[in-house]
């Protein structure tokens, strides 16, 4: 059985309605709420992407399979270290 993953970025669009694009197509008024949205997608699609690379993941081991183990430990901890920077951005923004 294959794990699926808990967030997808359709359910994090559910969850945070909020867009850098409006209905027309214009870039919306960018203001501290919609830069937190923003940053807690990004933090929330990185962790998704840090768990389909972990090893002992069965949802993601055909694509393992096909990356080297030394890419795949570098790219997982380039994403530890970035978002790990990312929460301590959106963790300062919430002091504003």
């Amino acid at each position: 059985m294959r794990l699926r993953p808990a967030v997808t970025t359709e359910s994090l669009l559910e969850i945070c309605p909020h867009s850098i694009q409006q209905e027309n197509g214009s870039k919306a008024d960018m203001n501290i709420q919609t830069v937190l949205v923003n940053l807690s997608i990004t933090i929330a699609g990185k962790g998704l992407f840090l768990e389909t690379l972990h090893p002992n993941n069965p949802y993601a081991a055909e694509f393992l399979d096909d990356v080297d183990a030394a890419i795949r430990k570098a790219t997982i901890e380039f994403l530890k270290i970035n978002i790990a920077e990312l929460k301590r951005i959106h963790a300062d923004l919430l002091l504003v």
